[in-house]
């Protein structure tokens, strides 16, 4: 590996500048029981009230859809409604499982990190990719023992994760640890490292096309 390669590699204690800020959620299949829980909630809790009134009564249930929100904002969650809404997500989780499902990185867009100087605290990685049922045969004359191809993620990407910190923070605060994918940043060297130990800036300097930024009593040249 050369030089200047080994030099953009991000490693813990280094400093990195926030590029794009789409920070990380997580790393999970879209097709998760929670979510579907809730999309579940959100399409069907109405019908699955009115379900449950006539099930019970053998009545239709004649109210409007307002109606229903309003009880449904004033009462405490209902039991019955839950074991449905979760069956029905179990359901609609096994189907798409059935069609792939990805698993993928989700992010958050916070716009008023841009361009802030953040320190690498730890790294990690995650995968990403399609989820494979697998496959098997059950054999034949020709083939006795059959063929057997294992479920499992398939077109397989891996990602590197930074937990980062808020470098130019005065006061820490949980807010400002959080999780990025190297994609998304861009490493910063001090400027001693660059141009020879000892050299020193007055903010808002450049050198060349190169932009200082100051943190603290300390210099920083994006790499």
């Amino acid at each position: 590996m050369k030089k200047a390669d080994r030099e953009k590699i991000i490693r813990v204690g280094d400093k990195v500048k926030i590029i794009n800020p789409e920070f990380f959620v997580g790393c999970y299949y879209d097709n998760n029981l929670k979510d579907t829980m809730d999309e579940v909630y959100e399409k069907y809790e109405i019908e699955i009230r009115r379900f449950i009134i006539k099930t019970l009564s053998g009545k239709d249930d004649h109210r409007d859809d307002e109606a229903i929100r309003t009880q449904i904002m004033m009462e405490r969650p209902s039991k019955a409604v839950e074991y449905i809404a979760k069956g029905l997500a179990y359901e609609l989780v096994g189907r798409r499982i059935k069609e792939g499902n990805e698993r993928k990185i989700h992010t958050c867009l916070l716009p008023e990190y841009q361009n802030n100087i953040f320190e690498v605290t730890d790294i990690q990685y995650c995968q990403t990719g399609f989820f494979d049922r697998g496959y098997y045969s059950p054999g034949s004359y020709f083939e006795p023992e059959g063929e057997y191809i294992p479920n499992g993620l398939t077109k397989i990407k891996v990602h590197k994760i930074l937990t980062i910190f808020l470098a130019n923070s005065v006061h820490a605060i949980d807010d400002e640890v959080m999780k990025i994918e190297t994609i998304h940043v861009e490493k910063v060297k001090k400027c001693e490292d660059v141009l020879g130990a000892g050299s020193r800036f007055e903010i808002n300097e450049y050198d060349g096309s190169e932009s200082i930024h100051v943190i603290g009593d300390r210099e920083y040249l994006i790499a």
